[in-house]
């Protein structure tokens, strides 16, 4: 399909959706946020090409970190450009990122397209795990610039949606450059959707490069002592969890309490607007509930509360404080969230069958005895209670650990292939 054509397909589907967005946008003030640039207008560049890496939302922008860092080590004289698609990548690109430039990527008008590679003058396009257009990769590929996609995955249901447009979809993906994914799991699917082998490597999750396996003792001591965890209680988190999954946890709450268990509770739900509904739940459930939040103010807790985490950026700590992690987004069908973080903290992983998203790296902790999956929340007592033997649960974090330690590399790897790829055209100065 040609970009007029898709240009008035976009244009038909903008006009049967613009009531419903016009009054987002009167509304709603993240719907006008970037429109501009989103458009294209993005202010222009002086100097050499740029090295424009883009990441769809959050988790891209952040496992983007260790591959960032190793392009400005390589090529100390380009500009990186950080795009996302989302506010709140956005928000996290500008934090991560100050010093760089970041900007809203256009949609795929064509002459919106055409804009911002005239303002961005990029050397490479980066794009994260598999975010692809058609108008965007045919004016990078008019302009010969090399598109690399990088800690490439494709899950198992958008594969069955390229695999049912046929032509369509293969002749987009033979658009992309080199295709940089994170196991043979994702080169298989990508084969099979007709890319050539030659353009397929399998260089590991640069996900695994952004953990942090640092192990502090004192801090997991000071935060369990803030949470009021008392000494001989195994603390069980729920992380990133979603709707339904928190009833699920304090299900098997009480019904490990109801075992003689010393346990408690710290749930972490995955997006801050489910705090107020979460806390609720919890005292529907005649819990006390302690605020995280709280610890700011002055509180302290009384001892045996639900302990609810309602802060931001603290997630990794909190695993490192617990002694047993369930990830959530598991128990529904969303696919799962990032099961790798308290493996990394040296934690036991429990997760339900929707790991989708994680596909890989579930099979690779449960090969490596460091985690339970079930098949759905009645079954989450049961594993979580395998874990509150400690000899079990330092086996099998340690075991998960080991695995993240010699799993990471994957940034030094995707640098080095774009180096060969697209060095030539990357100016060393700006």
């Amino acid at each position: 399909m040609n970009e007029v054509m898709l240009d008035l397909a976009y244009g038909a589907a903008l006009a049967a959706t613009s009531p419903y967005f016009l009054y987002k946008m009167a509304t709603t003030g993240k719907y006008r946020e970037g429109l501009f640039e989103k458009l294209g207008a993005v202010a222009p560049r002086s100097g050499g090409p740029s090295i424009w890496v883009h990441g769809v939302s959050v988790g891209e922008v952040l496992s983007a970190r260790g591959l960032v860092a190793g392009l400005e080590a390589a090529f100390p004289g380009a500009e990186v450009v950080i795009s996302t698609t989302t506010n709140t990548g956005q928000a996290v690109a500008k934090k991560t990122y100050p010093d760089r430039r970041t900007l809203y990527f256009p949609l795929d008008f064509s002459w919106a397209v055409k804009r911002a590679f005239a303002a961005v003058r990029p050397g490479v396009v980066i794009l994260m795990e598999l975010e692809i257009w058609p108008n965007f990769l045919s004016r990078a590929a008019a302009l010969g610039v090399p598109v690399v996609v990088a800690n490439g995955r494709i899950t198992e249901r958008s594969h069955g949606r390229f695999k049912r447009l046929g032509r369509f979809a293969s002749d987009l993906l033979d658009k992309v450059t080199v295709y940089l994914v994170q196991n043979e799991i994702y080169a298989e699917r990508l084969g099979d959707l007709g890319v050539p082998a030659a353009k397929i490597e399998v260089t590991g999750n640069i996900k695994f490069d952004t953990l942090s396996a640092d192990l502090g003792a004192r801090r997991a001591l000071s935060m369990r002592g803030e949470m009021g965890v008392a000494v001989g209680e195994t603390l069980i988190i729920g992380g990133s969890t979603h709707a339904g999954e928190e009833a699920a946890l304090l299900d098997a709450y009480a019904a490990l309490q109801a075992r003689g268990r010393r346990v408690r509770l710290l749930v972490v739900p995955r997006h801050k607007e489910r705090f107020e509904e979460v806390a609720a739940l919890v005292a529907s459930r005649g819990y006390g509930v302690f605020r995280r939040s709280g610890i700011a103010r002055g509180d302290r807790p009384a001892g045996g509360e639900v302990l609810l985490g309602d802060t931001m950026g603290e997630l990794e700590g909190l695993y490192e404080a617990a002694d047993v992690a369930f990830v959530g987004g598991s128990l529904i069908p969303h696919g799962g969230q990032n099961i790798m973080e308290p493996a990394a903290k040296g934690k036991p992983v429990v997760f339900g069958p929707s790991v989708e998203n994680f596909a890989g790296e579930a099979k690779m902790l449960l090969d490596a005895g460091a985690a339970t999956q079930i098949s759905g929340g009645a079954a989450l007592a049961d594993a979580l209670s395998l874990y509150l033997d400690g000899a079990k649960a330092r086996s099998a974090g340690a075991a998960g650990r080991d695995l993240v330690l010699r799993s990471k590399g994957a940034a030094s790897r995707t640098v080095d292939r774009i180096k060969t790829i697209a060095g030539a055209r990357i100016s060393t100065s700006r």
